[in-house]
């Protein structure tokens, strides 16, 4: 049997809580969202592009 993921087992995805945000509440439910949240909260917008 071959394992693929790197990640310890009962360690929660990366991309699940942002470490930045003081609010620990929130959980993404998948990696786009999470990346939303990264271009909506802590990306800075300049002409039309991030």
């Amino acid at each position: 049997m071959s394992i693929t993921s790197k990640q310890p087992i009962n360690q929660s995805p990366p991309w699940k809580k942002c470490s930045v945000c003081q609010d620990s509440s929130s959980v993404f439910k998948s990696p786009r969202d999470f990346s939303q949240h990264l271009r909506d909260f802590h990306c800075s917008k300049e002409g039309g592009s991030y």
